[in-house]
């Protein structure tokens, strides 16, 4: 009797968990391309970089390098253009600070990456 209620409690916690994991692969954007525009954000260190969109080379997507959060992978390029890059980032879209006058001012909107891999 044991045996049965541990193989139902098991197989109804993996079945439980299932939709939690297949939800997690949606909570991040893939992206890759050739970075045509790096642009600094200078009010938070980061860096707003314009990257062609696969699907529609004439709608390119921006998307927001933190140093602090993004992981980056080998060759360490993400500063200069022309250089082809792979990842994920977030769903939200975040604003890239700029110094205006006293205080800062959104120089436009991308979305966050979590992960980024460049060429050479």
């Amino acid at each position: 009797m044991k045996k049965i209620i541990i193989t139902i409690f098991v197989f109804g916690l993996f079945v439980g968990l299932y939709p939690i994991h297949s939800a997690f692969a949606q909570m991040v954007k893939p992206f890759g391309g050739l970075a045509t525009v790096v642009i600094p954000c200078t009010c938070d260190g980061s860096f707003m970089i314009t990257i062609p969109n696969a699907a529609n080379l004439l709608v390119p997507e921006n998307f927001i390098y933190y140093p602090s959060f993004s992981l980056l992978y080998a060759n360490f390029l993400y500063m200069r253009p022309g250089v082809q890059m792979l990842g994920t980032a977030q769903w939200a879209m975040m604003p890239c600070m700029q110094n205006a006058g006293a205080g800062c001012a959104p120089a436009g909107f991308g979305y966050p990456m979590v992960m980024l891999g460049t060429s050479l």
